[in-house]
């Protein structure tokens, strides 16, 4: 929303409206919107609304609703200019959006949509972004303001100290340029919060975090295998992705190796489980016994996890082309599109959505603290000695918690702000001189 209290001289809409809807709410008094009203080539009333633009002297040139509102005295006035449409199931401004949609106008400006009743102010704002979906080009003018619905990225202009307000209507990623304060802070910040959090997380008893925590996501992975094996079970998705298409992928230019290692890299390269299973997995078991089936039935049900992620990109590859966006929401998309397919609601699809893109932003910090704590362990094991007498002043520092951490934590950060492609250059001379 964009403040026009002060400002009428430099406000312009951000396109020449084709048509102007009125509601039923308060009808504006600042001369913008009512400039705006005035130049308008067609002026169209949602109902009720045409009787309190007549008792203003002004003569509506289209009125839509179900007429329910409509005194009689216009109804007989305007008989000639009434489009009744008698369903219940959408409001008046929305019939009138649809209505001149079907005429082929496209850039409306609502006015007289807020006001009066609370419930119809909110419920026309939400409107917004279905009008745009739609294929009308749509703003809404009040006396304090205007509305702009807005989708990917969007260039609003604007003047100095003009108050801007954003509402989010299930935007994944927000942000802004241009503004004093930004919507969200920079990216090196969040990176900053991380580094902290590990760091914390990788020297905290494991009963106090990692062991609740990781117990109450074990209900997201649950929900999230469950999910997805329901989805692909009943659509029974074509998998249209090519097996093989040779040493370098011509999707992006990358060659097998070492990626393809990498992508395993829970056994295949770097024995992370084994890790895993010394550092944090044998402190939490109530018997020994129960060992074998904690190792051997997280690997198989990764195994299934493997096949789900495949399955996912495999069905949303279409006309040559992979997938687009992050990891995350390429998998949630995917899981999500299954309950779409299978008739579910909307409720239904964005709460997958939702879950499946939580559980994984939340394996994603267990897999960091873990694996900081585990590099911790293998910097403290080099300088430290089974024989505490043995240990030397600096060995006694370097084989520190917080030393060691702090250390871990660093070359990780080093690493994420210095760029992480260049570690597979650095594999590859690695495996060039060992051979």
């Amino acid at each position: 929303m964009n403040d026009i209290k002060n400002e009428n001289e430099r406000l312009t809409l951000p396109f020449v409206p084709e048509a102007v809807i009125v509601g039923n709410g308060d009808f504006p008094s600042h001369p913008f919107p009512l400039a705006v009203f005035d130049q308008a080539p067609c002026v169209v009333c949602c109902d009720g609304a045409a009787n309190a633009l007549a008792d203003s002297g002004r003569v509506p040139d289209l009125i839509v609703g179900d007429g329910d509102s409509l005194s009689e005295e216009n109804r007989i006035r305007f008989h000639d200019r009434i489009h009744r449409i008698p369903d219940q199931e959408t409001n008046d401004q929305t019939k009138a959006v649809m209505f001149l949609l079907s005429q082929g106008i496209k850039r409306i400006v609502l006015i007289g949509a807020t006001g009066k009743r609370e419930d119809h102010t909110l419920g026309n704002i939400s409107l917004l972004m279905e009008y745009q979906q739609m294929g009308a080009e749509v703003v809404m003018l009040t006396d304090y303001g205007f509305f702009i619905p807005a989708t990917g990225d969007k260039v609003f202009a604007g003047f100095p100290r003009q108050q801007v307000s954003v509402f989010n209507f299930g935007a994944i990623q927000l942000r802004s340029e241009g503004l004093k304060y930004p919507i969200y802070l920079s990216k090196t910040f969040w990176l900053g919060v991380v580094f902290v959090y590990i760091f914390i997380a990788s020297i905290t008893p494991v009963w106090i975090l990692l062991q609740p925590r990781d117990y109450l996501n074990s209900f997201l992975l649950y929900f999230m295998i469950i999910a997805a094996v329901v989805g692909i079970l009943g659509t029974n998705p074509a998998i249209n992705l090519p097996a093989f298409t040779g040493w370098t992928n011509s999707f992006n230019g990358q060659v097998m190796f070492p990626y393809l290692f990498i992508t395993v890299a829970c056994g295949a390269i770097s024995g992370f489980h084994s890790l895993i299973a010394s550092g944090t997995t044998s402190k939490q078991l109530n018997n020994e016994g129960d060992a074998k089936l904690i190792g051997y039935g997280s690997m198989l049900i990764e195994c299934v996890l493997a096949v789900i992620a495949l399955i996912a990109v495999g069905a949303l590859f279409s006309n040559g082309k992979m997938p687009q966006g992050t990891p995350a929401v390429v998998f949630a998309s995917a899981i999500s599109g299954f309950f779409s397919k299978l008739g579910m609601g909307q409720v239904a699809v964005n709460t997958t959505f939702t879950v499946i893109s939580l559980a994984i932003s939340a394996f994603a910090l267990t897999s960091l603290d873990t694996a900081t704590r585990l590099g911790r362990f293998l910097f403290q094991e080099l300088f430290t000695s089974n024989k505490a007498k043995e240990n030397s002043k600096v060995q006694g520092y370097l084989g520190n918690m917080y030393v060691g951490t702090f250390i871990t934590v660093g070359l990780g950060a080093v690493l994420c702000l210095g760029g992480y492609q260049n570690i597979c250059a650095l594999f590859l001379r690695c495996i060039c001189m060992a051979s």
